[in-house]
This record gives structure tokens, sequence and C-alpha cells, in this order.
């Protein structure tokens, strides 16, 4: 995949590196994070959102049963403070 990479309607995948036992991905949404409610309302619905679709991704799963936890940072255009978003294996029930 070349990147930046547009991954659906509002997010924009820009980085992707390791960083020792992590695998960290840099995202830009074009949603303000005000139309999400919020710093806190926007990381709780990211959270969910990233929780939810990194347990249940095939690709995730390899990465998770080799204990590498997934860090997402995610930039709005309207903000300088982002969300960061971390899911580690323990949390899709890996134990390493």
């Amino acid at each position: 995949m070349k990147l930046p990479a547009k991954l659906d309607d509002v997010t924009q995948l820009n980085a992707v590196e390791g960083r020792g036992d992590m695998l960290v991905y840099e995202a830009t949404l074009s949603l303000r994070m005000a139309d999400l409610g919020g710093k806190d309302k926007a990381q709780q619905k990211l959270g969910d959102q990233v929780l939810k679709s990194a347990c249940a991704s095939k690709d995730f799963q390899t990465i998770f049963r080799n204990g590498y936890t997934v860090e997402v940072h995610y930039s709005f255009p309207d903000s300088a403070e982002g969300v960061t978003l971390s899911v580690s294996p323990r949390t899709c029930g890996y134990e390493h």
C-alpha cells in the first residue's frame, strides 16, 4: 500500500511505523474534533471503533498473537491536539 492512502470517506492513513513492540499508525480525519463532541467524546467514539475493528481483523490477530500493541494517532483539521488509541494483545484476548 502506498501512503498516504484514503481508508474511507473521512480517514487518511499517512504513516505506519514500528517502535519496539508497537505498530504505530498515523492517520488524519477530515472530521473536525468539534463535530465528534470534543476530545473526550472523540476518544471514546474512535476507541470503540478501533477496538472493534482491530480485534476482528485477521491481520491484527496475527500481530497480537506475536505480542505487538497497535497504536493509532488521529489528527484533526480543527485541533492541534489529536487522539491516541492503543490496543494491546490482552485487550483482544491474547496472552503473550
